[in-house]
């Protein structure tokens, strides 16, 4: 697996699939790190956020990406799934066969409608809160979703709806074999 993980903020592609990175690799993409101000998103053209996805992807050339939901209580989030959308789609010779949707605790469960995960990735919860651990200022005390034990727990809830000890769920937005 080729594995690009898109995320609007620090701290978004972890939560999404810190453990999934963890234990494929891959690369990160952060959409405020090209220059795109936090919580402001929408005073951009969508085709500016397109192209800088589209760049990525040339540049890295990844068989699967990974992003935001597209139900998520935050908008940037919102915003950039409509954009990677846009960037992965299949044409011929594009390189992206799998698209995945995330959860982004304190964003996912806060939207108005429910995501429904259909492909579970086995992780290591401890791997995951690694992944974490540079977040450290973001992390909240629980009973915050966005809070350690939250997040241990969802990856446990997860794990557990698929028989698994512990994984990071996804929507499958596409899938070509």
């Amino acid at each position: 697996m080729r594995l690009l993980v898109i995320g609007a903020h620090h701290d978004d592609a972890e939560l999404m699939a810190g453990g999934t990175l963890a234990r494929f690799g891959g690369e990160i993409l952060v959409m405020t790190d090209l220059g795109f101000e936090d919580q402001k998103f929408d005073k951009y053209s969508i085709l500016i956020l397109n192209q800088k996805i589209e760049e990525k992807i040339a540049e890295y050339q990844p068989d699967t990406v990974i992003t935001h939901w597209w139900g998520d209580a935050n908008q940037d989030h919102v915003i950039v799934n409509k954009a990677v959308n846009v960037a992965c789609r299949p044409t011929p010779g594009h390189s992206v066969k799998r698209l995945l949707f995330g959860e982004v605790l304190s964003s996912t469960e806060w939207g108005t409608a429910s995501f429904n995960p259909t492909y579970f990735v086995r992780i290591n919860p401890k791997e995951k809160s690694k992944s974490l651990e540079k977040y450290e200022e973001k992390i909240r005390e629980f009973p915050h979703p966005r809070s350690g034990l939250a997040v241990t727990f969802l990856a446990g809830y997860r794990g557990a709806t698929a028989g698994l000890y512990a994984a990071e769920a996804f929507e499958v937005g596409r899938w070509i074999d």
